[in-house]
């Protein structure tokens, strides 16, 4: 076909086009015509129909006030569409004067004539109080009349009323369980987030991880931004599905992205921590912390003052970064987050980034002990067991001890121990203090055990037993506790429990003196003394000596005495060896006591 044929044809092909497009559009007008004098003759669906096209516009000029007048017409016919429609114009208010009033007016007309969408809309005013005296008994009835038409967003709230409860309706997770499932086999999102969560908490239903998997990602896929943080939270934890850092980071991010704030947190804790493909960044975590803390996120607020104590932000003054904490403490704090109101009460007992108040951190401390958080029953117990912000009570102080260790919390088992072994607040029992220390002891509480091992060595409410007293004081020593690594040098240069040898005892002497112990600076400048495990350094022996006596040690004084006025490691000097002796000496040291005595005598 030459080029000419070929434009007549395309030609040809238009012309038919166009006719098609007249022939419809004079089908248009004529229907449009036909539903024009339908409508003016009063049928309720015309006019209905008529105010549908005004309001969006289609096939005729886009008008709210030709709308509203078809719109009425129609209710006033009785039509639910159309009151229903009115009820949501007078809702929203943004083509005439916004009235709850008349929009719940409308929604009524058409909830009791059994219109679905306005029994949900009528339950929603209900629930919130909009335009009617708010009442979460008539919410869940309708509710429950649209749900039962199959209104998914219906059976959605009705099941959120369920799962909740003493919101118009008793407490029911089985009920709940049922709504939901309704409204997400329909595709309502919400409703597939929420039977996840039941699905996973077992509310109602057989818990199953497998199956809060699918109903998150289903709802996530929607674009359900609380699912698609929660199903990163199973990839975070491997459950329901293989673990997997990158797609938690992926799902928690895309639902950060949307605005949900607990993702928002997600992310920060990622970056954090280094998971997901990303960096460890403290900055980058601190940036997302803001963005849910800002948001009210109370974990978020407590892990962004955590952030500036540690000082890891991009602020790096001391004074204004203890300042910021406290400030996003207290705000966590004043949304009842225990760790928070425990962070600042110790904030305020220190006086960092506050101004030192006991009175105050008795108050926070109080605050969350009474929501039962173990850490701050201790800190309290603390308080009244010095005194501090309250009236000294060792009496209140074992109370509270008390109510943590019931809860397992290491730290209070251990000081209940103590108050059982020396009798304060509490009648004196070795036994008792036996088994509170080693309640903590198993939670690999240091001071614990070393306590429990301590007691085992001086058989103080256990057998006595070396053996168990070296194990537990190894299981401390490992960890660094100066007090253990000092007692397992002096059982083995006493070869109590274990064989004697008086290298490893001035070994574990050496480790603990490292770390300051006062006691075994003392021991390890005696062995180096009488080159015990060690070579004889007198010299060395003396430093040893000042840094135990540096701390009050009474016997390292008494040694400093023996060692100046006898000149070893020292030059001689009696007038230094006299006031070494009188510093131990006022401490009830025996030989310091002896040796000034014959010094004065001389």
């Amino acid at each position: 076909m030459d080029q000419l044929g070929q434009l007549v044809v395309a030609a040809q092909n238009d012309g038919a086009v166009q006719d098609e497009r007249t022939e419809r559009s004079d089908l248009d007008v004529f229907k449009l015509a036909a539903l024009r004098i339908s409508a003016s003759e009063g049928n309720a669906a015309a006019q209905y129909t008529l105010g549908v096209m005004h309001e969006e516009g289609e096939g005729v000029e886009p008008s709210y006030e030709i709308a509203m007048e078809w719109f009425i017409k129609s209710a006033d016919q009785g039509n639910t569409a159309a009151q229903y429609a009115l009820g949501v114009i007078y809702e929203q208010g943004e083509a005439i004067e916004q009235s709850y009033e008349k929009a719940v007016e409308w929604y009524e007309k058409a909830a009791v004539q059994g219109d679905a969408h306005a029994q949900y809309a009528l339950g929603c005013m209900y629930d919130v109080g909009c335009g009617v005296e708010q009442s979460h008994i008539h919410a869940a009835e309708w509710y429950e009349k649209s749900a039962g038409q199959g209104n998914a967003a219906a059976q959605t709230a009705l099941g959120l009323m369920y799962e909740t409860g003493g919101l118009g309706v008793i407490v029911s997770h089985e009920k709940a369980a049922v709504c939901y499932a309704s409204a997400a086999a329909q595709g309502n999102a919400r409703a597939q987030c929420r039977l996840g969560w039941l699905y996973y908490k077992g509310l109602g239903l057989c818990q199953s991880a497998d199956e809060a998997f699918v109903w998150w990602q289903k709802a996530a896929e929607q674009g359900d931004a609380d699912a698609g943080n929660k199903l990163g939270g199973l990839y975070y934890e491997g459950t329901g599905v293989s673990q997997s850092d990158t797609d938690a980071l992926c799902w928690f991010m895309k639902a950060a992205l949307q605005g949900d704030v607990s993702a928002m947190y997600n992310v920060g804790l990622m970056y954090e921590q280094g998971r997901g493909e990303v960096s460890q960044s403290d900055v980058h975590a601190a940036e997302w912390y803001n963005k849910a803390a800002l948001k009210g996120q109370a974990q978020a607020q407590s892990n962004l003052a955590c952030l500036y104590i540690e000082g890891v932000t991009a602020d790096h003054d001391a004074t204004v970064t203890f300042k910021k904490a406290a400030l996003w403490f207290e705000q966590a704090a004043l949304q009842g987050h225990g760790d928070s109101q425990v962070n600042l009460g110790w904030m305020y007992v220190a006086g960092e980034g506050v101004q030192q108040s006991d009175l105050q951190a008795v108050h926070w401390f109080a605050q969350a002990a009474a929501q039962g958080h173990s850490g701050a029953q201790c800190s309290l117990a603390w308080m009244y067991r010095n005194g501090r912000g309250v009236q000294r009570s060792n009496l209140i102080a074992a109370e509270l001890y008390r109510k943590a260790a019931e809860q397992g919390y290491a730290v209070a088992q251990f000081n209940l121990g103590c108050m059982y072994l020396y009798g304060w607040g509490i009648e004196q029992s070795n036994d008792q203090a036996a088994e509170w220390i080693r309640k903590a002891a198993y939670q690999d509480n240091l001071h614990a055990q070393y306590a429990i091992g301590w007691m085992h060595k001086h058989g103080s409410g256990v057998e006595q037993s070396n053996t168990s007293a070296i194990e537990w004081f190894r299981k401390a020593a490992r960890e660094g506790h100066a007090r253990s690594q000092y007692q397992i040098g002096t059982m083995y240069r006493k070869g109590a429990g274990i064989e004697k040898s008086d290298a490893k005892a001035a070994e574990w002497y050496a480790k603990a003196a490292r770390q300051n112990c006062p006691y075994a600076q003392c021991s390890l400048g005696f062995v180096l003394s009488r080159g015990e495990g060690v070579e004889k350094s007198e010299a060395k022996a003396v430093e040893w000596y000042l840094k135990s006596a540096a701390q009050g040690h009474a016997q390292a004084e008494n040694n400093l005495g023996f060692m100046y006025r006898e000149g070893l490691g020292v030059q001689r000097c009696a007038v230094k060896a006299a006031e070494w002796f009188q510093k131990a000496a006022a401490k009830g040291n025996a030989s310091a006591q002896c040796s000034l005595g014959w010094m004065y005598k001389e």
